[in-house]
């Protein structure tokens, strides 16, 4: 598995929104869509970071396939892969859950500022 699919995976895990990671790496929107699409190489702090994020240890993250994690990566894919075609109203309805997400993901950004 590769590691961007590792980061991809984790994140819906622990039901996280991409701004709410990217914050947490310290680090801008764009440069984490990249890191989880594969078009940049993850840093070995911004490892270090993610591990703490998702409390796996870093060296399991950075291995190669899914040893060491306890996150059911097969049941994850399958499930995704096999999920039916959406109708019009349930990409309506996916498109709102979307939205639901990314606000979800400032205000977590909002509280963990103001807890500074």
């Amino acid at each position: 598995m590769e590691l961007s699919e590792k980061l991809r995976l984790l994140r819906y895990a622990h039901d996280y929104t991409r701004e709410y990671v990217a914050y947490k790496l310290s680090i801008s929107f764009k440069h984490y869509i990249q890191l989880e699409s594969g078009e940049e190489i993850l840093t070995l702090e911004q490892a270090k970071m993610i591990g703490e994020l998702y409390q796996i240890n870093t060296v399991d993250l950075l291995q190669k396939g899914d040893e060491g994690l306890n996150i059911e990566w097969e049941d994850m894919l399958e499930q995704e892969e096999h999920s039916p075609k959406e109708n019009s109203h349930e990409a309506a309805m996916s498109y709102i859950r979307a939205e639901l997400a990314s606000i979800k993901g400032m205000l977590q950004v909002l509280v963990e500022k103001q807890d500074i």
